[in-house]
């Protein structure tokens, strides 16, 4: 049987359960949360999150683990890992949003709205934004090596 859930495929052996199914849950359960915010590319809001960072990032290399013999779904799983740098305290998040909505309107996607003070937030926001993306461009870069390090360690400890 196949789950499919937002960007993972969770196979399921045919006879008798998962193994390790509490992890593989926090995983389907992570993944639903990034298609449902899929629009988003950065500034995710924290709090969308079905599990602390902690817990998915140590349910995605647990099922990784399980996977040896899938490595295109392990290369989804790494970049799920990566994507958790995209989830950004909820305030930020907000700022975020009104970045992106400014984008739109700059690139005539949306409608242009009269000049007021809130419009100048969101320019101001859009600038912070664009600082704010680097930086977690950086970190997903980071959670990559990571992922890689912590997954090739325990590999070796399997093999």
């Amino acid at each position: 049987m196949i789950i499919k859930c937002g960007f993972l495929k969770l196979s399921r052996p045919k006879n008798g359960p998962r193994k390790l199914s509490h992890f593989h849950d926090i995983v389907s359960e992570y993944g639903r949360v990034l298609g449902e915010y899929s629009y988003m590319v950065y500034g995710r809001p924290k709090s969308k999150l079905p599990y602390g960072i902690p817990e998915i990032k140590e349910a995605i290399i647990k099922v990784a683990l399980e996977s040896l013999d899938e490595p295109d779904f392990i290369e989804q799983l790494k970049e799920g890992y990566a994507e958790l740098a995209t989830f950004i305290d909820d305030e930020a998040a907000i700022h975020y949003e009104r970045a992106r909505l400014a984008m739109e309107i700059a690139f005539g996607k949306g409608p242009s709205p009269p000049p007021t003070p809130e419009l100048a937030q969101v320019i101001e926001d859009f600038g912070a934004a664009g600082k704010a993306q680097n930086a977690i461009i950086e970190e997903m870069k980071i959670y990559r090596a990571t992922f890689n390090e912590v997954f090739e360690k325990l590999k070796a400890k399997i093999n």
